[in-house]
């Protein structure tokens, strides 16, 4: 089991709901252990096994909650972490 952190970058997310539709999103799948998503950072934390769920397929999670994924790795660490941006294509 490869465990990871994956952090996306989030901009367009205008309300809680907007937040609950991207958990909603990503919780569904088995590989996802945990989903924090920060309204007001804009930031979204996965811990998923990625040796079942890549993290392209992550970020198509988080576009099908109505969200744009840009899969361009913003920073990684010592950690098994990375970052992609991500926008809202319906604004609320």
């Amino acid at each position: 089991m490869a465990t990871e952190s994956v952090q996306m970058k989030v901009s367009g997310l205008m309300c809680s709901f907007c937040t609950m539709s991207v958990e909603k999103a990503l919780k569904r799948y088995p590989a996802v252990k945990s989903v924090m998503v920060n309204l007001v950072h804009g930031i979204v934390l996965v811990e998923a096994d990625t040796s079942k769920m890549s993290r392209a397929e992550l970020a198509d999670a988080v576009e099908r909650s109505s969200a744009t994924a840009s899969r361009r790795p913003r920073f990684s660490s010592t950690r098994p972490m990375r970052s992609f941006s991500v926008s809202s294509s319906n604004a609320v």
